[in-house]
């Protein structure tokens, strides 16, 4: 697919509504931890709803499908929509890393335990690897996804049942 397709306005885009779920869901994109069911406003759950139901209805689907990169949020979103289908589209942990040490809107670089480091507390034995390992931007930001994966394992185990993996290789194949 050519460059300039790919960058027309009616060419469907990867996008995370970050702006949408903050109005809705105060927090959602607060970094410093994982987000679990208990996160969720009680009283934000209704709105919600409401208004992914009425995205569909507009939309004519019967299913509403989106992006959510970072912490897995699982469990957060299972708590407002009960009989969510997840999909983690697992990929090459390396692309990533390079992908967010280019990203300009994304600090993953800064060393944890630094004033910039976003993304909470560590393991002692991934610190103790980290500081083994001299540290750097580029283990700064493996280590980052490291706790990605870890949570993403840890919450699709919560639901094996509507938890699916695909590797993002297959599905470019």
């Amino acid at each position: 697919m050519g460059h300039a397709l790919r960058h027309q306005s009616f060419f469907p885009k990867p996008f995370e509504a970050y702006r949408f779920w903050e109005h809705y869901l105060p927090g959602f994109s607060r970094r410093e931890r994982p987000l679990t069911a208990a996160d969720v406003p009680a009283e934000a759950i209704v709105p919600v709803r409401k208004t992914i139901s009425r995205v569909l209805d507009h939309m004519g689907r019967k299913r509403f499908l989106i992006k959510v990169t970072g912490w897995s949020r699982i469990a957060y979103f299972d708590r407002i929509f009960p009989d969510a289908l997840f999909i983690w589209l697992q990929r090459e942990p390396r692309a990533v890393i390079s992908s967010w040490i280019r990203a300009d809107w994304l600090d993953v670089t800064s060393a944890p335990g630094s004033d910039q480091w976003q993304w909470g507390d560590i393991p002692p034995p991934y610190r103790r690897i980290w500081q083994e390992l001299g540290g750097g931007d580029i283990l700064n930001a493996a280590l980052k996804v490291q706790l990605d994966l870890d949570d993403i394992r840890e919450n699709m185990a919560l639901f094996p049942e509507r938890c699916h993996t695909i590797n993002f290789s297959d599905l470019v194949e």
